[in-house]
């Protein structure tokens, strides 16, 4: 039998084929099909069919959130071999040589095709705790291209407006009205309340006032 050809030791392809759903930068974040370095050895007893039917089954499987259990009604959608029955896939060759070599497993009405280093794909919480990630980064890029910085983390932007009162300050704020700004340097020393790196003009308003 042939071996694989050398196009399937890529380190990743990326899942499904480009459609409606797949919108690529500035849409949903994509899945990635991880593939190791050994793969190509280890597969290389399977038919050619058979080692693109296991391919387009953990695309598909990576792309829909299905943690390697893929219902056996979806063949028709993602196998395209032509040598593949998606209209009887219990019958199929292609199936049994994978169910049969061990790389697939068959329970019922879905195959699990992750019998072989089910570790290299990320599983659904992975992916959806990566989109959050993504979607409040992008939710706070939009906010600081605007000015709002509620949600930056070390922009150097002054957010201290935005945390509301501080209760260690006496009632009203600091005397005279003064802000809790910053003064020129060596007037005074860095503010521990308002965890400033540098003086704060209200901090040093407050200690002035109280000396008198």
């Amino acid at each position: 039998m042939p071996p694989v050809p050398a196009p399937w030791r890529a380190a990743s392809v990326r899942a499904g084929r480009r459609g409606a759903d797949d919108r690529g930068p500035g849409g949903r974040v994509m899945t990635w099909t991880k593939i190791g370095d050994e793969f190509a050895d280890e597969a290389a007893d399977l038919t050619d069919a058979a080692v693109r039917t296991h391919i387009e089954a953990l695309l598909w499987s990576n792309r829909r959130l299905l943690d390697l259990v893929v219902p056996k009604r979806d063949l028709r959608r993602f196998a395209f071999s032509t040598i593949v029955r998606v209209d009887n896939p219990d019958d199929d060759l292609v199936i049994k040589e994978l169910v049969t070599e061990g790389w697939w497993e068959d329970r019922g009405d879905s195959w699990f095709v992750g019998v072989r280093w089910p570790e290299w794909q990320h599983d659904r919480i992975q992916v959806l705790r990566v989109r959050e990630r993504e979607t409040l980064k992008k939710r706070r890029q939009r906010a600081h291209a605007h000015g709002d910085h509620s949600l930056c983390e070390n922009c150097g932007a002054d957010t201290s407006s935005l945390r509301g009162p501080d209760p260690s300050r006496v009632l009203g704020g600091s005397p005279r009205g003064v802000s809790p700004g910053p003064v020129p340097p060596g007037t005074g020393a860095a503010c521990p309340i308002h965890r400033l790196t540098r003086p704060c003009r209200g901090c040093a308003a407050d200690a002035k006032a109280a000396d008198r």
